[in-house]
């Protein structure tokens, strides 16, 4: 296994910095958590639709009693509950 030298530490932060003027790594990071979000919406909306009988499922889940608070969270739960 190689070391990285100082030299090459040097010229990798020097890189970095030169990128960071052209990319907003900030922006990057905001858009990576986006995107895990909207996967994790998909994954749930997927996971509804190939039960195919969505009146059901809301009827299951949501009894009379219960109203419509975290849908995604019960969601959640029933997509564990699968595996």
């Amino acid at each position: 296994m190689s070391t990285i030298t100082d030299k090459q530490l040097a010229e990798s932060e020097r890189l970095l910095a030169d990128l960071e003027h052209f990319v907003n790594i900030g922006a990057i990071g905001s858009l990576i958590a986006r995107l895990k979000v909207a996967e994790q919406d998909a994954a749930r909306w997927r996971f509804v639709k190939d039960k195919q009988t969505f009146i059901w499922l809301m009827q299951d889940w949501f009894p009379s009693s219960e109203e419509f608070t975290d849908v995604n969270s019960i969601i959640d739960n029933a997509m564990a509950n699968q595996k």
